[in-house]
C-alpha cells in the first residue's frame, strides 16, 4: 500500500516477502532519504550522516567515521579500565570516604565513573 505522510511518499509492507523484497532485493532503492532543506544548513550542503543521500559518499564517508569513533571509543574506554584499575588496586580509602563529586578521568564525577565501569573483569 502506498501512502502519502504530508509530502513524503510513503509505502506499506505488510507481509514478510514484500518486507524482504524492500529491505534486500531493491534496498539501495529504498535506502535514499529525500531531500531537505535543514540538510543544506545544518548537515553541511547534505553531507551529514543523518542527512546524505545514499550513494558512494554516504557509504564511504559514513563507514569511515564510524571505523574513526570506534577506535577512538576503544581508546577511552580501555583508558577508563585501566585508571579503574588502578584506582581499585590503591585501595586507599574505602568507597564511603571517597570524594563522589570530584571530577575523574575524562572529566566524569567519580559517582558517574564508578557506575560506568564494570567493578570485575574476566581474566
Amino acid at each position: 500500500m502506498s501512502l502519502r505522510l504530508g509530502s513524503v511518499p510513503t509505502l506499506v509492507v505488510s507481509s514478510p516477502a514484500a518486507a524482504e523484497l524492500v529491505l534486500k532485493t531493491h534496498d539501495k532503492v529504498f535506502a535514499s532519504r529525500p531531500e531537505r532543506q535543514i540538510g543544506e544548513y545544518l548537515g553541511y550542503g547534505s553531507k551529514g550522516m543523518a542527512v546524505a543521500k545514499y550513494g558512494t559518499y554516504w557509504r564511504s564517508g559514513v563507514t569511515r567515521r564510524l571505523k574513526v569513533l570506534g577506535q577512538e571509543f576503544d581508546k577511552i574506554l580501555e583508558t577508563i579500565i585501566d585508571d579503574h584499575e588502578q584506582e581499585a588496586s590503591n585501595g586507599n580509602k574505602e568507597l564511603d570516604e571517597l570524594d563522589m563529586d570530584e571530577t575523574f578521568a575524562l572529566s566524569l564525577l567519580r559517582s558517574t565513573h564508578l557506575l560506568a565501569v564494570p567493578t570485575s573483569r574476566a581474566s
